[in-house]
């Protein structure tokens, strides 16, 4: 064997052990980078199960059913051998009192039921005549004893504070002011008080069904803080058709409702003396049925509407709507069922507008008349001399009393103002004159009804998405198709990095520009950009159409990669002219204000509105949906393009029946992934649209979306509360409605490619 031999088998043994090693890095590598894929697709899967898991425990709570659990029975026997007229709770619910027929406060322990302290109203030498509350959430009571003078206590607590230990000590305070009814020849049978920081007004009813107002200016005193009472005279009112039942005052001391035992409720407007009763609310709506009997009522939270029971078990809704001549009109919103014996015991929450109501026969429901919904129902065991039905400051508790004897349950019903109808479907709130889909999480007013609406959330978000893939998707698809199919390769290599660089510019960024100069320009040049929108299209035509027209040894002068770049300076041209005669167009077709021709024709003009969002969120959604659209069109083999082109077609023939075809899942892909990021988008809605959630469709007002919505209330709302997890119930059908999206398009992108997969 000669040398050159001998080199030539170490050479083969060499490559062999080369080969063999580099065989076996290939394949370590292999296995690395296959389990770092997978380990990494697995955790990016988990994380998503492990998000939509905690949604979901967030949102759950809403949905959950409300419990009530029989706690403890008292027996006030030993304390009282009279009717018990009144019961009430500490804020807390640790304390609570019974107030008898004789004056007496008992306070008693809510955990063990044992006595805690004892009490005498003043001045009630032979028993209480009658009594009834002023304010709940104060403790406010008035009492009225043989004499027929009023007197007012609040039957409260006070916190003390001792050995840095927290105590809840009973405490009845009286109010200075006494209302003395005047001598007549019938005694009051039934009254009632209600005050406000201006007046007092007081209503009774005498032995001979005659109604009475009397009312009281208050004064403040100019030598103290006292506040005096003028008294002003007493006005008699009409009297009822009927025997009255029970007597009812709003907070503003202008609707009194009287309850007659007859069917219906008489209605009397307190402001408008001298006049008939203003209306008659019927509990039946056909005169040919049997009026069923009003048998127990009381104000919703807020005093706005009037709850009637009756004597078949329903408790209907009623309050004043406004109709279009412009007077009110007591209306029946809607009604609730409890069993079939009549309803003996309503009582409100005090915090909501939920209610609590008792049966002759022990049947006890809860319900929110928001929500539109019975949260729990269920029945007394000892149903005995049933008397009444009463609510701790938080509905954390109840009470049911017969005549001596309590018996007390908790309630775990946090989010009674939530159910599908609040959420999806249009309410009838207090103060409309119809049913609408509204969010108002929020009011300074401490009577608000919380409007939790989603809808309008649900279609601002469409609405804005709609909006911005307007303005994208024709813009972003003819843009890729220009320049993955027609653009000359060096300006291709420019223009697509320019417009992938788009998309790293910040939302933030975008949101301020079209807050600050978008939305003002807009509100400008309002018809001069709607005649840009409309008349470009043409301008790029017609620049076209004048370029082919051109003698071929001017166009031959021209490289082939600049000439797109022609049709700039022609665009910037026709949008300064556009621009700077807009005015001058305003004036003579619209009378100079084309807003107000707009107004004119009922459309109203906010100037953050979707118009703003479309274009700008359209200008952030452009890159994504080029970027992906052009590598679907470039990367279509050009063997395809040749074969056409071989065949006879021509460019445009080829692009309609070979390019985009065979590019279709790669575009559709595209625009899907654009309306994604359309609907997820928070920071340029939330700074460009005025954030309003209102239902019109119209480009000209503005809009509010699930996320922004998020982005704003959410460091506001108070952990656990039922706004906190009403907004994430809104993330978590952001999140559904995306998954949802994202799974229909990839499912008709796999169709698409199934189908033009073999060209």
């Amino acid at each position: 064997m000669n040398v050159n031999d001998m080199l030539k088998k170490q050479d083969y043994v060499l490559s062999d052990f080369i080969s063999e090693r580099s065989v076996k890095a290939r394949y370590w590598k292999d296995n690395i980078a296959r389990y770092a894929i997978t380990l990494g697709g697995i955790v990016i899967v988990s994380m998503v199960c492990l998000i939509l898991c905690y949604l979901f425990l967030e949102v759950y709570p809403l949905f959950k059913p409300a419990q009530v659990k029989k706690e403890l029975s008292v027996s006030f026997s030993d304390y009282t051998s009279d009717k018990i007229l009144h019961s009430g709770f500490s804020e807390s619910a640790a304390l609570g009192y019974i107030i008898d027929a004789q004056g007496k406060v008992i306070y008693y322990d809510t955990k063990h039921g044992r006595m805690h302290a004892e009490f005498q109203l003043k001045e009630v030498k032979k028993g209480l005549r009658l009594l009834t509350v002023v304010d709940a959430s104060r403790h406010l009571i008035a009492y009225m004893n043989t004499e027929n003078v009023i007197y007012f206590a609040e039957v409260g607590f006070i916190d003390s504070f001792e050995n840095n230990q927290h105590q809840l000590l009973p405490n009845v305070r009286y109010q200075e002011n006494v209302v003395v009814l005047p001598p007549g020849e019938h005694h009051p049978t039934s009254f009632v008080v209600k005050e406000n920081n201006t007046q007092l007004t007081v209503v009774f009813l005498d032995s001979q069904n005659n109604l009475y107002k009397k009312q009281y200016i208050k004064e403040q005193s100019m030598f103290s803080d006292e506040i005096l009472l003028k008294e002003e005279p007493v006005v008699s009112l009409s009297v009822p058709a009927f025997s009255v039942q029970k007597l009812l005052i709003d907070q503003d001391q202008r609707w009194l409702y009287a309850l007659e035992q007859q069917g219906h409720i008489e209605v009397y407007d307190l402001q408008r003396i001298g006049q008939e009763k203003f209306d008659i609310i019927s509990l039946s709506s056909d005169g040919n049925e049997e009026r069923p009997s009003v048998t127990s009522a009381d104000l919703l939270h807020g005093d706005f509407s009037l709850l009637v029971g009756d004597s078949t078990g329903q408790i209907s809704q009623w309050f004043p709507v406004r109709k279009e001549d412009g007077s009110l009109d007591f209306t029946r919103i809607r009604s609730f069922k409890l069993g079939s014996s009549p309803i003996i015991s309503i009582w409100h929450e005090q915090k909501r507008k939920g209610f609590v109501a008792l049966s002759a026969r022990g049947q006890m429901g809860i319900f929110n008349a928001t929500a539109e919904s019975k949260v729990w129902q269920g029945k007394v065991k000892d149903v005995s001399d049933l008397s009444f039905v009463s609510l701790s400051p938080r509905a954390d508790y109840l009470s049911v009393l017969t005549e001596k004897k309590l018996q007390l349950f908790s309630v775990n019903n946090r989010h009674a103002e939530v159910s599908w109808s609040s959420l999806w479907k249009k309410v009838w709130y207090e103060g409309y004159s119809k049913p609408e889909y509204v969010w108002q999480s929020s009011s300074a007013s401490n009577d608000f009804e919380p409007k939790f609406s989603l809808v309008p959330l649900a279609f601002g978000t469409i609405k804005a998405a709609f909006y911005a893939m307007l303005f994208a998707v024709p813009l972003a698809i003819c843009g890729a198709v220009y320049t993955a199919f027609f653009m000359h390769a060096g300006l291709r290599n420019q223009v697509k990095p320019a417009i992938e660089l788009m998309a790293a510019l910040p939302t933030v960024i975008l949101g301020f520009i079209a807050g600050l100069w978008l939305a003002p320009f807009l509100e400008q040049y309002l018809l001069a950009v709607l005649i840009l929108f409309t008349t470009t299209p043409a301008v790029i035509l017609l620049v076209g159409l004048g370029w082919n027209r051109l003698p071929l040894r001017v166009k031959s002068k021209i490289p082939d990669g600049s000439i797109p770049l022609i049709l700039i300076p022609f665009l910037l041209l026709f949008i300064y002219f556009v621009i700077s005669y807009g005015p001058s167009i305003e004036g003579a077709l619209f009378g100079g204000d084309f807003k107000a021709w707009l107004s004119s024709m009922g459309i109203r003009y906010d100037q953050r509105n979707a118009l703003v969002v479309g274009i700008i969120m359209g200008f952030a959604v452009i890159p994504t949906i080029f970027s992906i659209a052009e590598d679907a069109l470039f990367s279509v083999p050009k063997t395809l393009m040749y074969g056409s082109f071989a065949l006879g077609a021509t460019p445009w023939q080829t692009l309609v029946r070979v390019i985009l075809p065979t590019s279709s899942p790669g575009i559709f892909s595209g625009v899907m992934i654009g309306f994604g990021r359309a609907i997820g988008e928070t920071m340029i809605v939330l700074m460009a649209t005025g954030n309003t959630p209102v239902m019109e469709f119209s480009i000209f007002e503005g809009l509010r979306t699930l996320s922004a919505n998020i982005a704003t209330e959410m460091p506001e709302t108070e952990v656990a509360s039922t706004h906190f997890r009403i907004l994430f119930l809104a993330a978590f059908v952001l999140f559904i409605f995306t998954f949802i999206l994202n799974t229909t398009a990839e499912l008709v992108r796999q169709k698409l490619r199934e189908k033009y997969g073999n060209l």
